[in-house]
């Protein structure tokens, strides 16, 4: 056997051990796989995969360890580490996070599901034996003809059908005279419901413009391969588009993934692909349980050309000849992790377009402004499609000044002009969408005597009230205590409700339109198994219904009796303190107000707010997502921030605010310190300072934020990736931590 040399990453969390480490065998081994190595000058055995094979080696190999034996064999091979190395790199993390993307833990804990099965093997022999039983031998009567009528029976079933009946004594009877035999078989578990399951698909021919964006993307991927960023209005169809193109790679014998937010996963979705590709979709997302994910994974490995659709996480399944990954809705948030590997799908995806010349379609009616602006420099490939897939107006747009309302003396949350139309939906058995961002009954609770309000023992933020469950409730660790309508502090003071949230909403609204069927879906609705699913069912199927929730309404959901959508508080978005929070907004009203009038119904849009002369909603008015591109690009140049230049945020916790501090300062100093001594004397850092919610679960939090305008990024993240691994000890007290994150989606 040839002695090989084998470099292996650890499978440990402790960032000190961070590297590659050379390993000698002569075992027969392969790239990604599992081995058994001993460590430190104990020789402790460890886990490690194997990421590099060599058979010469520079150094002297007299002081190399020898790997003690192997493990699993993983899907990792060549490129799949390659892609985890350049995330490793670019996002900071470790090698063991990066690789942990593309064979996660769920996936080595998990196992495949086997169950007997009673197979029927001489049916003349078992009528025989049925005819003689006596007439009183009910049980083996029913058991012998549930065999003969079915041929194979799962013995699951059998127990089901016999409860508490002793039938094993018949079934070896059977199988001695070898009129049966029993078979172990693998068994799939289920990951669907009955919504997806029932559902049929019509295939439709694309009209005039999406045929001409088909082709125009068809051949852009057999020429120049850029990821294509497709701009199209709310309900132009850009999902018939996206299935045509996994036709096409079906034909081809590729494989293809489509990313859909979490929040857009919704059983309608599912079920379009589902319906039309049949048993070549697999379905990933965070609800599955390990042993559906693992049956899901061991699908997609074994299907040629499978299609897979999922949350961010499905980028890394295990897809073989992978031609196409789609990236719906690639504006949100929800493609980037705020775990480590803090990573962004889109920024991956077209990584694995450069290293792989996989084909990447990035869709969206308000694409995020580096990505318009990519596009715009033709580093994407821009396509539009302009029209509605049923050639309807989008809805119309009202903007409801508040202040208005309060001086004709209005206390509801709903303006006038919203329950106007709002009932006059209902008379006309239409449906109604009403969006606020905020679930709840109220923010918070404050004391009328001494002001007074409860907030979370573990983090720095207000409790907010649930009143069905007369409780106050920490959205950040879900610490909640009983609603006390006394004041507990002064013992004096009554607690009052300021703020709304979608509980209060509905409370409202189900007395303002009490022959109205009101629904709500936010977190805390769709909690029970399938509850999500069956909210959005029974709201399709109702006439004069109203759907009252968070953002997850606004995505992913396409009910063409709904008339009007009512934004209930668009300054809620607005007066966020970060710089994409114009960004965000528009995209989510845009988005939420995208539900109405996708059928044959006119749609309407209702705008509530206090700010009417904010220019976002003067861009949203008129659906111009152009002119707020235009007038946004300007402020991010002038101010330097995406895409003109990078954000890295080094977030430092610890149980000690004053260790929280004092680390931070220390990174600040270090990475200011190496710097000087690459001749960098300029460098915009920020901080350190605490983070606008200080503590989150008993973890005290401050932040360094560096833009990298007049520095090289690839300098200021190697120093820093220097600072916490070779330095960790000296800059890092006990007990504190710190992570990187590049161009970060929240500061808060």
């Amino acid at each position: 056997m040839v002695e090989k040399y084998c470099k292996v990453i650890l499978i440990q969390k402790s960032r000190y051990i961070d590297k590659k480490f050379t390993y000698k065998t002569y075992l027969d081994v392969c790239l990604g796989q599992i081995v058994y190595v001993p460590f430190g000058r104990g020789n402790k055995q460890l886990e490690a995969i194997i990421v590099e094979i060599q058979e010469k080696l520079p150094c002297d190999e007299d002081k190399l360890k020898e790997i003690v034996s192997l493990g699993e064999k993983t899907n990792l091979d060549y490129d799949k580490i390659a892609l985890a190395f350049w995330i490793r790199d670019y996002y900071m993390c470790s090698y063991l996070d990066a690789l942990s993307l593309l064979y996660p833990s769920q996936i080595r804990k998990g196992s495949a599901k086997f169950e007997d099965f009673v197979v029927l093997k001489d049916k003349l022999a078992l009528e025989l034996e049925y005819l003689d039983l006596k007439t009183n031998a009910h049980v083996k009567k029913y058991l012998y003809k549930l065999i003969l009528d079915n041929v194979e029976l799962s013995r699951d079933r059998l127990n089901e059908e016999f409860k508490g009946k002793n039938i094993s004594a018949y079934i070896n009877n059977l199988k001695e005279k070898e009129i049966i035999e029993i078979k172990s078989s693998r068994i799939f578990r289920d990951s669907s419901n009955d919504n997806i399951n029932n559902t049929t698909y019509i295939k439709h021919a694309l009209n005039e413009e999406q045929n001409n964006t088909f082709e125009e993307i068809s051949d852009e991927l057999s020429t120049k391969n850029r990821p294509v960023l497709l701009k199209g209005i709310t309900g132009s169809g850009k999902t018939e588009i996206y299935m045509e193109l996994i036709d096409k790679m079906i034909e081809e014998g590729k494989g293809s993934i489509v990313l859909v937010p979490e929040i857009s996963l919704t059983p309608q979705t599912i079920a379009r692909f589902t319906a039309r590709f049949k048993a070549k979709v697999a379905v990933l997302h965070s609800h599955l349980s390990v042993g559906q994910r693992y049956d899901e994974w061991s699908k997609i490995e074994n299907i040629d050309a499978p299609v897979v659709i999922g949350a961010r996480s499905a980028l890394f399944a295990p897809v073989r000849n992978l031609g196409l990954i789609v990236i719906d809705e690639c504006h949100e948030d929800a493609y980037r992790s705020e775990l480590n590997p803090k990573y962004d799908s889109v920024e991956v995806a077209c990584k694995l377009n450069e290293l792989q010349a996989v084909s990447v379609i990035l869709g969206s009616a308000t694409p995020k402004i580096e990505q318009y602006y990519k596009a715009k420099n033709e580093e994407y490939k821009l396509v539009e499609l302009n029209k509605r897939a049923n050639n309807k107006p989008l809805p119309s747009i009202e903007i409801i000044d508040m202040k208005e309302d309060a001086k004709l003396g209005n206390l509801s949350f709903l303006s006038f002009s919203l329950q106007t139309k709002i009932s006059l939906a209902m008379k006309k058995k239409e449906q109604v969408i009403l969006f606020l961002n905020r679930r709840g009954y109220a923010n918070f609770l404050s004391c009328d005597s001494c002001g007074h309000v409860p907030k979370c023992k573990n983090c720095d933020i207000s409790l907010t009230y649930h009143k069905k469950n007369q409780t106050l409730r920490c959205h950040y660790c879900s610490f909640e205590i009983p609603f006390h309508k006394s004041c507990e502090s002064c013992n004096e003071g009554t607690m009052k409700d300021i703020g709304i949230g979608t509980e209060r909403i509905e409370a409202e609204v189900r007395e303002l339109f009490p022959e109205a069927k009101v629904f709500r879906m936010d977190k805390d609705t769709v909690s029970r198994k399938n509850s999500h699913s069956e909210i959005l069912s029974a709201f399709k199927h109702t006439k004069g219904a109203i759907l009252i929730g968070t953002q997850m309404i606004g995505k992913g959901l396409d009910f063409p009796m709904v008339s009007l959508v009512g934004v209930i508080n668009a300054d809620q978005g607005l007066n966020a303190p970060d710089f994409r929070s114009y960004e965000r907004m528009f995209s989510l009203i845009e988005q939420v107000g995208g539900r109405a009038g996708r059928g044959d119904i006119d749609g309407k849009v209702l705008i509530q707010t206090f700010s009417p002369d904010n220019y976002v909603l003067k861009y949203i008015l008129n659906h111009d997502f152009e002119g707020f591109y235009n007038e946004e690009i300007k402020l991010r140049e002038n101010f330097s921030y995406l895409p003109y230049s990078n954000i890295i945020r080094v977030l430092v916790s610890s149980v000690n605010e004053q260790n929280a501090a004092n680390s931070s300062m220390q990174i600040k100093d270090a990475i200011i310190f190496y710097l000087k001594k690459k001749s960098v004397h300029n460098v915009n850092i920020m901080g350190p300072f605490p983070c606008l919610v200080n503590k989150i679960e008993n973890k005290y939090r401050w932040q360094i934020l560096i833009k990298d305008s007049e520095v090289e990024i690839h300098l200021i993240k190697s120093i820093i990736n220097y600072i916490l691994t070779e330095k960790r000890s000296v800059v890092l007290l006990d007990n504190v931590n710190a992570s990187v994150d590049i161009n970060p989606i929240n500061m808060v």
